[in-house]
């Protein structure tokens, strides 16, 4: 019987043991679960940082667009101050657009679509440009023309 209480003693001391190591474990794993937590959160924090500053560029950027337009707009008109309020749908379009981005990705997307959208525009901008320059230079030769044939016309005459 003494034998039997030793080997019983024995195995309390083994499972007491193999406890302690297995709670030992079990700490370890939560204070590791604890330092990822705070990493992701941390790596969390900065990226809701980086979208806030990144929406905040996209808007300022936005904005300037937006000015630069009106003003390369309105500079071949004549003093019409309503152009900032023309943009005023357009930017609150942007707005809620930018409100619906969820993601860093779709940040990214946004912006480059808007890259995009903003260097169409100028190209289209310069063409127009371009034709109304050629318009006038044409204009201005025709224009030239027909004053020199009614000088020579009242000249023969």
């Amino acid at each position: 019987m003494s034998q039997d209480v030793t080997q019983w003693l024995e195995e309390i001391r083994s499972l007491r043991a193999q406890l302690a190591t297995v709670q030992q474990e079990r700490d370890e794993a939560f204070s590791e679960s604890a330092t990822w937590r705070d990493r992701l959160n941390a790596e969390m924090q900065l990226r809701v940082r980086e979208s806030a500053l990144l929406k905040q560029q996209i808007d300022t950027l936005a904005s300037r667009e937006l000015a630069e337009q009106a003003d390369g707009l309105g500079a071949g008109t004549e003093g019409s101050g309503a152009e900032p309020k023309a943009n005023t749908p357009i930017s609150a379009q942007l707005q809620e657009a930018l409100n619906q981005l969820t993601s860093l990705e779709d940040l990214r997307e946004f912006a480059v679509t808007i890259a995009q959208e903003r260097d169409r525009l100028r190209q289209e901008l310069q063409a127009e440009r371009q034709a109304h320059q050629d318009t006038r230079e044409s204009l201005s030769i025709a224009l030239g023309d027909t004053i020199d044939l009614l000088t020579q016309r009242s000249s023969s005459q």
